[in-house]
């Protein structure tokens, strides 16, 4: 891939009734609207016909289809729909609904050839009461002829916060990992970590069971995958070993019968994986776990590698109208006293953000905001001076945008660029 080239953006339109998915190109400022299947609520991207180009796969909760939309120099007006209903039959009804909450892209199988692994949610008819359990499917990549078949299926529990696909422990060969909790009824949340190659489906082998804090405590709501930067004594290869490390966002405890408790929304625990052990450390080992808060009242969260060193050295989580910045000046940084925030928080402008997307979009060396929106913001300043601030449905009817901010390269940043997109975009994804 040529580096130098400015990067397009793909993203999801998700709103009721919304089934197009938008490609913005950048160095055009233009959007074009694809159609896919119905409610579509995550994308991710890969080179499924192994031509050099990224294509993009997403994922429908209210479907039974994953929509795979072709890349042709830029152009992706060819779409297949692979049929992921439990119910084989074309027939299948609305109890048969896959619900696909999220797709990840890697090379599970390591052929060489992207994989596509999604999640179904569990699925409960109103008033039954049998449950579907929810799982994680790999669907393996057949010799790149746009076809696939089903690799391996992985039970989960009540609900999964996300997963993510990456070379954890280092071996060159990708992995999944899964933030879930297992039931409600127990509170108990874990890391899923299902290794990936020849012995993918050897559970005795390759799949590893973390448990987490109790939900009683936190509510472990999202995961990002990075290197902490941590050296490992006895790694393979100079006594370290480079693996990826979970970022796990997570929010104030929670009781069914009483709601979240008091406490702070912005926190971020950094648990890491023993590559010596392939697996995760425990939540609460006080030399492998570290709890780093990014101040902001709530948000979604991202990380990234700014100096382009293999390990993760910035964390940003939204803030209302603006992005809160983290930084870390050598990694590893374990504890909050090796973060400083950045002086002046980028705004996005007058909206409120879906999610946020660290990237250095012009290629210049520094990380770039990308944030798209949902909400418009409009603020009024009476007579007596004080200042009225009310939140727009307009958005309902017209289109909404994403909010480009580039770095200046001296810590500081432009302010936003305005792309419009579809109605209620939900998250954002940058890709060649």
């Amino acid at each position: 891939m040529n580096k130098m080239r400015v990067k397009a953006f793909a993203l999801v339109a998700l709103m009721v009734l919304s089934t197009s998915l938008a490609v913005l190109d950048v160095s055009a400022s233009n959007s074009k609207q694809y159609p896919v299947t119905r409610n579509p609520l995550d994308l991710a991207t890969g080179d499924f016909d192994c031509d050099g180009d990224d294509d993009i796969v997403t994922a429908s909760e209210m479907g039974n289809f994953l929509s795979i939309l072709w890349n042709d120099n830029g152009n992706y007006q060819d779409r297949t729909d692979l049929w992921v209903s439990n119910n084989a039959s074309r027939r299948a009804g609305f109890t048969d609904i896959a619900d696909v909450g999220g797709v990840e892209v890697g090379d599970i199988d390591d052929d060489g050839q992207d994989d596509i692994v999604f999640y179904q949610g569990n699925i409960q008819v109103f008033g039954g009461t049998e449950v579907i359990r929810g799982n994680l499917t790999v669907l393996r990549n057949e010799d790149c002829a746009g076809t696939f078949s089903e690799d391996a299926v992985y039970t989960m529990g009540d609900i999964v916060w996300n997963f993510q696909i990456g070379d954890v422990n280092g071996d060159g060969v990708d992995d999944i990992v899964a933030l879930e909790l297992q039931d409600l009824a127990s509170g108990t949340q874990r890391l899923s970590t299902y290794l990936g190659g020849s012995q993918r489906n050897n559970a005795a082998t390759n799949h590893k069971i973390t448990t987490l804090d109790n939900l009683a405590n936190k509510v472990y709501a999202d995961i990002r995958l990075g290197n902490f930067g941590e050296a490992v004594v006895g790694g393979p290869i100079g006594n370290d070993c480079d693996d990826l490390d979970a970022f796990l966002h997570f929010w104030p405890g929670f009781n069914a019968a009483t709601g979240f408790s008091d406490g702070d929304w912005d926190n971020v625990s950094i648990v890491e994986f023993e590559c010596t052990l392939d697996t995760f450390a425990a939540w609460n080992d006080p030399n492998k776990q570290h709890t780093i808060k990014l101040n902001s009242e709530s948000g979604s969260f991202d990380i990234a590698d700014e100096d382009n060193d293999g390990k993760i050295d910035t964390m940003a989580i939204t803030n209302l109208t603006t992005v809160v910045l983290q930084s870390c000046a050598a990694a590893p940084c374990p504890s909050q006293s090796n973060w400083q925030q950045i002086a002046v928080s980028p705004t996005i402008g007058s909206f409120i953000p879906a999610s946020v997307e660290l990237q250095d979009v012009n290629q210049d060396g520094s990380i770039d905001l990308v944030v798209p929106t949902t909400s418009t913001i409009t603020s009024l300043v009476g007579q007596s001076g004080n200042t009225v601030t009310s939140y727009s449905t307009d958005n309902l009817e017209d289109l909404n945008t994403v909010q480009i901010i580039l770095s200046d390269g001296s810590r500081g940043y432009y302010q936003p660029q305005s792309m419009t997109v579809g109605r209620r975009p939900t998250m954002v994804l940058v890709g060649q």
